[in-house]
Protein backbone atom coordinates (compact mmCIF):
# COMPACT_ATOMS: atom_id res chain seq x y z
CA UNK A 1 0.00 0.00 0.00
CA UNK A 2 2.37 2.68 1.19
CA UNK A 3 5.62 1.11 0.00
CA UNK A 4 6.06 -0.75 -3.24
CA UNK A 5 9.41 -2.32 -2.32
CA UNK A 6 11.23 -3.89 0.62
CA UNK A 7 12.27 -1.59 3.43
CA UNK A 8 15.31 -2.17 5.61
CA UNK A 9 14.61 -2.50 9.31
CA UNK A 10 16.50 0.75 9.87
CA UNK A 11 14.42 2.55 7.21
CA UNK A 12 11.80 5.12 8.08
CA UNK A 13 8.45 5.34 6.34
CA UNK A 14 7.03 8.77 5.72
CA UNK A 15 3.47 8.27 4.52
CA UNK A 16 1.78 11.05 2.61
CA UNK A 17 -1.65 12.43 3.39
CA UNK A 18 -3.05 10.32 0.53
CA UNK A 19 -1.40 7.18 1.89
CA UNK A 20 -3.21 7.71 5.19
CA UNK A 21 -6.53 8.29 3.41
CA UNK A 22 -6.03 5.10 1.41
CA UNK A 23 -5.17 3.04 4.49
CA UNK A 24 -8.21 4.38 6.37
CA UNK A 25 -10.46 3.53 3.43
CA UNK A 26 -8.94 0.06 3.09
CA UNK A 27 -9.37 -0.68 6.81
CA UNK A 28 -12.93 0.66 6.83
CA UNK A 29 -13.94 -1.47 3.85
CA UNK A 30 -12.22 -4.52 5.31
CA UNK A 31 -13.97 -4.02 8.66
CA UNK A 32 -17.37 -3.76 6.93
CA UNK A 33 -16.73 -6.96 5.00
CA UNK A 34 -15.54 -8.85 8.08
CA UNK A 35 -18.46 -7.58 10.20
CA UNK A 36 -20.94 -8.73 7.56
CA UNK A 37 -19.39 -12.21 7.38
CA UNK A 38 -19.27 -12.52 11.17
CA UNK A 39 -22.82 -11.23 11.56
CA UNK A 40 -24.15 -13.64 8.98
CA UNK A 41 -22.39 -16.62 10.55
CA UNK A 42 -23.43 -15.59 14.07
CA UNK A 43 -27.05 -15.33 12.90
CA UNK A 44 -26.80 -18.87 11.52
CA UNK A 45 -25.45 -20.20 14.82
CA UNK A 46 -28.07 -18.33 16.87
CA UNK A 47 -30.80 -19.61 14.55
CA UNK A 48 -29.67 -23.19 15.13
CA UNK A 49 -29.58 -22.63 18.90
CA UNK A 50 -33.01 -21.00 18.88
CA UNK A 51 -34.52 -23.81 16.81
CA UNK A 52 -33.22 -26.35 19.33
CA UNK A 53 -34.50 -24.37 22.34
CA UNK A 54 -36.82 -21.39 21.61
CA UNK A 55 -36.92 -20.48 25.32
CA UNK A 56 -33.18 -19.81 25.33
CA UNK A 57 -33.60 -16.21 24.12
CA UNK A 58 -36.05 -13.98 22.27
CA UNK A 59 -35.00 -14.12 18.61
CA UNK A 60 -36.35 -10.65 17.73
CA UNK A 61 -34.61 -8.96 20.68
CA UNK A 62 -31.35 -10.75 19.91
CA UNK A 63 -31.59 -9.98 16.18
CA UNK A 64 -32.28 -6.30 16.88
CA UNK A 65 -29.42 -6.01 19.37
CA UNK A 66 -27.01 -7.66 16.96
CA UNK A 67 -28.26 -5.51 14.06
CA UNK A 68 -27.68 -2.32 16.02
CA UNK A 69 -24.16 -3.42 16.97
CA UNK A 70 -23.17 -4.37 13.43
CA UNK A 71 -25.05 -1.65 11.54
CA UNK A 72 -27.08 -3.92 9.26
CA UNK A 73 -30.15 -6.12 9.66
CA UNK A 74 -29.57 -9.65 10.89
CA UNK A 75 -32.20 -12.40 10.73
CA UNK A 76 -32.37 -14.99 13.49
CA UNK A 77 -34.85 -17.83 13.03
CA UNK A 78 -37.09 -15.67 10.82
CA UNK A 79 -36.96 -12.59 13.09
CA UNK A 80 -35.47 -9.61 11.29
CA UNK A 81 -33.48 -7.27 13.51
CA UNK A 82 -34.38 -3.60 13.61
CA UNK A 83 -31.59 -1.02 13.51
Amino acid sequence: MIVKSNVDSSGILTPTHYDIIYVKRFLSETAQSVNRRIGTRLAEVLTALHQDNPALFDSLDRASALSRELGFSVTINGSIGVL
